[in-house]
């Protein structure tokens, strides 16, 4: 009880700010499929073909992997690191080993690291019972860029697709 107090609700928010990022980059692609869709009722087959013509266009796979990389895949994976050195902190401040959760309180350090007698993770001993810190508002706010930078790559996907579409 005493590791989810010291985890605050910022480990909470992370997990709330990663749907709302991603729900927005799910309604900025419902949002330009919906358009595309419209665009090729209202222009006919030949709409259809342009579109598959163009999105199969192998300039257009830069774009996709920049859009998908860094709209989709840069955030998510920054906003779970941020998530487990929370958890990581919080474990290690209570004598607790991150990976497994085995208590290491009485384990002795060796060549400056504790080794997790359950399952030999190797965690700095510098580290081990150190009580983490209150969150600072920067890392909300790094958190916050992230999200706008993946929202913000998603527009540019959607945007191209528009471009191309219309």
């Amino acid at each position: 009880m005493a590791i989810l107090e010291d985890l605050g609700g910022e480990y909470a928010h992370i997990r709330r700010k990663i749907l709302i990022g991603f729900g927005g980059i799910a309604a900025a692609v419902v949002v330009t499929a919906v358009a595309i869709g419209v665009s090729v009722l209202a222009e006919g087959p030949g709409a259809w073909r342009d579109l598959v013509k163009t999105v199969t266009n192998p300039t257009m796979v830069p774009i996709f992997f920049a859009a998908i990389g860094g709209g989709v895949i840069a955030p998510w994976f920054a906003m779970r690191a941020k998530r487990f050195a929370l958890l990581r902190t919080a474990m290690l401040g209570h004598h607790r080993c991150p990976h497994c959760g085995y208590g290491i309180r009485s384990v002795p350090a060796h060549d400056g690291a504790v080794t997790c007698p359950e399952c030999a993770a190797a965690w700095p001993a510098g580290e081990v019972g150190v009580l983490p810190e209150p969150p600072a508002g920067s890392s909300r706010r790094h958190i916050l860029l992230l999200v706008l930078l993946g929202l913000g790559l998603a527009a540019m996907f959607a945007g191209t697709l528009l471009y191309w579409a219309f």
